[in-house]
């Protein structure tokens, strides 16, 4: 149990880390169509 939980929290941080990648990477391409705050 505490090791499921382990990694389920693993996979957040992977996911968060892999979501702020992609928006950093992607960012300049959505400044281009429209602005985002």
């Amino acid at each position: 149990m505490f090791l499921s939980n382990q990694i389920q929290k693993h996979k957040t941080h992977i996911y968060n880390l892999l979501r702020k990648m992609l928006i950093h990477f992607y960012a300049p391409f959505f400044h281009k169509k429209e602005k985002i705050t």
